[in-house]
């Protein structure tokens, strides 16, 4: 079983009727940061945990579905507190880092809410085990 014990026991307790399991990674877990280094290595293993755990719930025939999002940049306190620890070059990181995403903005939580609705969404009964990006584009280059 996966290690992840909230993952675990989702999984205990949804094995009998089905269901799905929506985990939050992050587009770090694709980007190399210098500046986020632990972030993104506990991020990309939230997406490997994901993989991991829809394959074997399909094997186990759980009719248990477990997919990941891997939000960009999104306008919330957690964006304010790594600005704050970057002190003086807050500024020049954020309109760097603003500069890079195509939309040329930070999303709002609900762009990432929805997503995630759809994913636990019937809508989405045969994505399994899959990395659903929104980041407005910043990972195309």
């Amino acid at each position: 079983m996966s290690s992840d014990l909230g993952m675990q026991t989702a999984i205990e307790l949804m094995k009998e009727h089905g269901g799905s399991i929506v985990n939050v990674a992050s587009i770090t877990s694709k980007s190399a940061s210098p500046e986020m280094a632990a972030y993104g290595a506990t991020k990309a293993a939230v997406a490997v945990l994901t993989k991991s755990a829809a394959k074997e719930c399909g094997e186990k025939k759980y009719g248990i579905r477990i997919n990941a999002i891997l939000p960009g940049f999104v306008d919330t306190s957690m964006v304010d507190e790594l600005l704050d620890v970057l002190g003086k070059d807050a500024s020049t990181y954020a309109r760097e880092t603003v500069g890079r995403i195509p939309m040329r903005r930070l999303a709002r939580p609900s762009e990432i809410a929805r997503p995630i609705l759809f994913l636990a969404s019937d809508d989405a009964s045969y994505i399994n085990g899959s990395e659903l990006v929104v980041d407005g584009g910043f990972l195309c280059g």
